[in-house]
């Protein structure tokens, strides 16, 4: 029934309310196949490669700033994808295996299988992402102050 009713939609806004009471929406796309959980793989993706290097320096490190987490995020996302994205058609625009041949064992097409990329470039964007969010954050630190968290529930 839902598919019905959603099938002329290309991208909406899904949103939620957390347990505190606080709307969190986020950007969704809607899919022409069957639903088989590939959006889930996707987002948990993303997650995994641009937020969650964001809550590990936010939780633990407490001289990381803005500028560091904006930084990173928008770096680790291009690199992401710049791999590629067939959920959402998206080409790759980025040639790991050309860009890394001089350190990749055999032939940069030995890479690819088919359209598919074989390098790890989910891996990369996220170590990319933990490296840049506290060396830019160190680096701007007199541009932008670290922020403590708060809990804004108890101010």
């Amino acid at each position: 029934k839902l598919n019905k009713l959603i099938e002329d939609i290309d991208f909406a806004m899904l949103t939620t309310v957390d347990t505190d009471g606080v709307l969190r929406s986020r950007p969704m796309s809607t899919q022409e196949t069957e639903f088989d959980g590939t959006l889930w793989f996707f987002t948990s993706d993303l997650i995994f490669v641009l937020l969650f290097p964001q809550l590990v320096f936010a939780l633990f490190d407490p001289k990381v700033n803005r500028i560091g987490s904006i930084t990173a995020f928008c770096v680790s996302l291009v690199l992401r994808l710049g791999g590629g994205e067939p959920l959402f058609n998206l080409p790759c625009f980025i040639p790991y295996p050309e860009l890394f041949a001089v350190i990749l064992p055999g032939a940069p097409q030995d890479w690819y299988d088919g359209t598919t990329m074989l390098f790890p470039y989910k891996t990369l964007a996220a170590i990319v992402g933990v490296i840049l969010l506290p060396l830019v954050s160190r680096l701007t630190t007199k541009w932008s102050p670290p922020q403590p968290l708060r809990n804004s529930s108890l101010a």
